[in-house]
């Protein structure tokens, strides 16, 4: 009896640590990209800053994301790359009031609750929801109050601080050089 006890608990453990593996991987990346990986076969190059910020689609990327509301249909999907590295997604949603709200649920449900506020961003007053409780990922989603446009961002938190860091240390190259003449 003693023998299925100790067999059950540890079963039970292995079990457990497996389906926490498995809750984390799958907040790693999108649609099966992990951040910080290259292109994947098969991306078209939608535009380029000799090489340092480049943006792909998937001519394969189903346009639609289903979640437990409604199913959202999208304008696009763009992955934008960082030096060969994947670090941001932006998904071009149709403007609807609807749309707004299913994704902002669906975000909810994978990146936790989020924090709102109002921005004007070029001249435009913007609704955001910024979704920041996940390990790997950060989401904003952004409501164009007048237009009802709808767009949504995830980026990948270690790669958004690798960037930040480069910057930091070319600017840093800048102000040394100006300092000392050369």
């Amino acid at each position: 009896m003693k023998k299925f006890t100790i067999m059950g608990i540890v079963l039970f453990i292995a079990l457990a640590m497996c389906s926490a593996y498995s809750f984390a991987e799958s907040f790693d990346g999108f649609r099966g990209l992990k951040w910080g990986s290259a292109p994947a076969k098969g991306m078209v190059n939608v535009w380029d800053t000799s090489g340092v910020y480049t943006t792909y689609r998937r001519p394969s990327d189903a346009l639609r994301i289903t979640t437990r509301f409604n199913p959202v249909d999208l304008n696009a999907i763009e992955y934008e790359y960082h030096k060969n590295r994947l670090y941001r997604v932006c998904l071009y949603v149709p403007p609807s009031r609807v749309d707004w709200s299913t994704i902002s649920l669906a975000l909810s449900d994978r990146y936790g609750e989020p924090t709102e506020s109002e921005l004007i961003h070029d001249g435009v007053l913007v609704n955001e929801r910024t979704y920041n409780q996940d390990p790997y990922t950060t989401a904003f989603l952004q409501f164009e109050i007048s237009s009802h446009k709808v767009f949504c961002i995830l980026d990948s938190k270690r790669m958004q601080n690798i960037i930040h860091s480069e910057k930091e240390r070319e600017i840093q190259k800048k102000i040394g050089k100006k300092k000392t003449g050369f």
